[in-house]
């Protein structure tokens, strides 16, 4: 199980991180050729990028693993995990360019149900991806964070579902805080508690509100029978 929420970016920025200065996801062909997830983060100059967990269970070991990579020197990155407290260890902290390489550290004495994880970048471009928070001393193939599916029109996470079309630039979202279809990322319909909202609505027959049902007549130019209901 990877404890990491998000772990590659493949939900974008999502709450579940915390970051400073510019840091966006990509999907490039690079990226895609060089990660697990075909995805990762991107941080830019002077940014910052950090996730903690708090569902850590206590004295027993635990692996941290990426994948990361750092196309240019002379310019400080680093990665590191803080637990007990204060303890960190650092995955790498270097001056040095990289090209996609795998890092991982064992933390054989967590004694605190908190673990976090931070990533700095001095200059532009930092890569991270393919993050795992895992039980045990062995470094995983990466893997999502449980109930997460994404795909390119499909994500499933904690929060709910959010499936969309591109083609027809259509999405439908449904949540513990909302229920709503979108098109072109404008919301068309939502349901608010006992009502649903809507911008349009077109009805195919007979509409009934409450005691009145509208009925269409054959020859539409005739218009509609209004009829009032006992």
């Amino acid at each position: 199980m990877n404890y990491i929420q998000n772990s590659a970016g493949l939900n974008g920025m999502s709450d579940d991180w915390i970051y400073s200065g510019k840091v966006s996801t990509g999907t490039s062909t690079d990226i895609s050729s060089n990660t697990s997830s075909n995805s990762c983060f991107i941080m830019g100059s002077s940014s910052t990028l950090s996730q903690t967990v708090n569902e850590i269970v206590p004295d027993r070991s635990y692996t941290v693993s990426i994948r990361a990579r750092k196309p240019y020197s002379a310019y400080t990155a680093y990665f590191y995990i803080q637990y007990n407290g204060i303890k960190k260890e650092y995955l790498f902290n270097t001056t040095d360019s990289f090209d996609w390489t795998d890092f991982s550290v064992v933390l054989p004495d967590v004694s605190d149900s908190s673990i976090t994880i931070c990533a700095y970048s001095r200059y532009a471009p930092l890569y991270i991806s393919d993050i795992m928070l895992t039980d045990g001393s062995i470094a995983r193939k990466w893997t999502p964070a449980p109930n997460e599916i994404y795909t390119n029109e499909v994500k499933i996470d904690r929060r709910g579902i959010e499936v969309s079309n591109s083609k027809s630039k259509q999405k439908t979202v449904i949540t513990n805080t909302e229920f709503s279809g979108y098109y072109n990322n404008e919301k068309i319909f939502t349901l608010n508690k006992d009502e649903t909202q809507t911008k349009k609505t077109t009805v195919d027959g007979e509409l009934t509100i409450g005691k009145t049902k509208f009925i269409p007549m054959a020859d539409t130019s005739q218009g509609i029978n209004i009829v009032i209901l006992d």
